[in-house]
């Protein structure tokens, strides 16, 4: 590209970040902007569930790039303004405060925000965690004191919370609608037995859990919640609620805009956003939808975020040529999880699962192997104190390897 190409990325979360230095380290001379609706640097959201809620870390720690990191890159960093629209004829982006930013690239790396619980929608004392603010409210409302929480998700981050809270001394009752924790993530339906064992970890650490069951209503003092009701009559007494019910792709700023939305932005098989409204525009991280194949995915994943964002950098500097990157597949996923004193380790895409073999499972430490097979191929491994294996088993992914020869390998 010409140095006077101006590359403008929406989103300055872990993937708009990445597509910027990316951007750089290709060689793209021209100017770039990141704009991000938070006012924060750009910083990392896996510890947000983790030891900056915990308090045992301070927030400094999770900060990706500092001012000056971005300034010797030559990234201008706008903080604190939201995208509102995108006009895609004209090749701007209008912002809430009404001002309007052009661009000759656009990439779009907005994430995703916290599927929003009606029965607990604006009630007081009612959480959500995603950003950097929010661990910041629940921690000024956990006080100094021993707390009454209920966390109403069972997914990688309502473990985490539930973990991170009860290991911090407080009374946590985890509500679930799903049979068993992480059900979705460990494709459930095929690991019910590795679902269980995390189930296993939170209840011998103190974890009230109510699996099956989703909040029939709050239980108000007024305008704040003091509790919630469950399906089944139970009543969960509750000094704050904190709702990790999944999430949603960050899209409504791109209503007609004529970029195409289906649960997130669809681009193809290189992050380019499909259909002739929306030239030079591209999609990275967990809003980016992509159509491969015959088949769409849209991955949430730390890894694939960045991942994701690099090649859509690639693209935009080659895009006159014929040497793209793809975007990578659920296959090739990896995503970790901190719970107690226990790392959640998986690689691979257990939802593609038809069978799961569970290998040297121990029941006194709580550790597992899970290996997960689609029509006799191997497709996904998840482990906890099973580091060599489960890293190990990446080498065994996206080819034709059969199950049977990978529970063979590390049993």
């Amino acid at each position: 590209m010409t140095a006077h190409v101006h590359v403008l990325i929406v989103g300055a979360g872990l993937a708009g970040l990445r597509c910027a230095e990316a951007l750089r380290g290709a060689g793209h001379a021209g100017p770039v902007t990141l704009l991000g609706a938070e006012r924060h640097l750009p910083y990392d959201r896996p510890p947000l569930s983790k030891a900056i809620l915990a308090g045992t870390a301070p927030e400094e720690t999770a900060t990706l790039r500092s001012s000056s990191d971005l300034s010797g890159l030559g990234v201008q960093l706008c903080r604190g303004r939201a995208a509102a629209g995108l006009d895609t004829a004209a090749r701007t982006v209008k912002l809430a405060d009404g001002d309007v930013i052009a661009y000759d690239r656009l990439v779009i790396a907005t994430g995703v925000a916290p599927r929003p619980l009606p029965a607990l929608t604006a009630r007081a004392g009612v959480h959500t965690l995603r950003t950097l603010d929010d661990a910041r409210a629940i921690r000024r409302a956990l006080g100094y004191g021993p707390r009454r929480v209920v966390v109403v998700g069972a997914g990688v981050l309502g473990c985490e919370t539930a973990a991170t809270l009860r290991t911090a001394g407080h009374d946590v009752s985890l509500v679930e609608p799903a049979p068993g924790p992480l059900w979705q993530a460990l494709n459930g339906a095929a690991s019910a037995t590795a679902c269980d064992v995390i189930r296993s970890w939170h209840e011998r650490r103190g974890v009230a859990t109510h699996f099956g069951l989703g909040v029939a209503a709050p239980l108000n003092d007024g305008d704040r919640v003091r509790g919630v009701l469950l399906d089944d009559g139970t009543e969960l007494p509750a000094d704050l609620v904190v709702v990790a019910a999944g999430s949603l792709p960050q899209t409504d700023w791109l209503r007609d805009s004529g970029v195409p939305l289906a649960d997130g932005v669809a681009c193809d098989r290189f992050g380019a956003v499909l259909g002739p409204d929306a030239p030079d525009v591209w999609a990275a991280g967990d809003v980016a939808r992509v159509h491969r194949d015959g088949r769409s995915f849209r991955v949430e994943h730390w890894t694939h975020a960045g991942d994701s964002a690099r090649a859509v950098a690639a693209n935009i500097c080659a895009a006159a040529s014929h040497e793209r990157t793809e975007l990578p597949t659920p296959e090739l996923a990896y995503f970790w999880s901190d719970q107690f004193d226990l790392k959640l380790q998986v690689v691979g895409d257990p939802a593609a699962a038809d069978e799961v073999v569970l290998a040297a499972p121990e029941a006194d430490t709580g550790r597992f192997l899970a290996l997960f097979g689609a029509r006799g191929r191997f497709v996904a491994a998840a482990g906890a104190g099973k580091v060599r294996a489960v890293i190990g088993s990446r080498q065994f992914l996206g080819g034709d390897r059969s199950l049977a020869d990978v529970v063979a390998h590390w049993t």
